[in-house]
């Protein structure tokens, strides 16, 4: 079987050669399947950054609405069952924010629309809290949707 570079697509010398005589690229072994050599290329990307810290300052701004909003039960304020639901949807849109963060390397623009969900989501429930979340998360998701191969 012959071998071809999959930088350049020079033919390879040996079957078991280890890089690429033309331009020196790696070579990475026959038995690993497609989607892990086209995933092995891709650095830490800035939108797989930018998800996974929005969703996680999200999450915690879910948490901290959902004490909010006990604190303000505990003291029989009007409503607060209403802003500790938000604070449990802010969470859920935190998580689909760091799925979606997940996915970059793979599903790029699948992972940029969950992203983009995820902020706008985050944002309508608890707006103030969300605010830095909302930011991260949308610059990192256009950008994956924008993304071209």
């Amino acid at each position: 079987m012959v071998k071809y570079c999959p930088n350049c697509g020079s033919q390879l010398n040996l079957e078991s050669a280890q890089f690429c005589n033309n331009c020196g690229t790696k070579i990475i072994p026959a038995e690993y399947n497609r989607e892990k050599i086209e995933s092995a290329g891709k650095p830490l990307t800035v939108e797989f950054i930018l998800g996974l810290i929005g969703g996680i300052i999200g999450f915690f701004a879910g948490i901290a609405a959902i004490l909010f909003g006990s604190l303000a039960a505990a003291f029989s304020v009007n409503n607060a069952s209403n802003v500790i639901g938000l604070g449990f949807g802010a969470v859920i849109f935190s998580i689909i924010g760091i799925v979606g963060a997940a996915f970059v390397k793979s599903k790029t623009k699948i992972a940029g629309y969950l992203m983009i969900i995820s902020a706008i989501g985050g944002l309508i429930c608890i707006s103030a809290f969300y605010i830095l979340s909302f930011i991260l998360l949308i610059i990192g998701g256009i950008m994956a949707v924008r993304y071209k191969e």
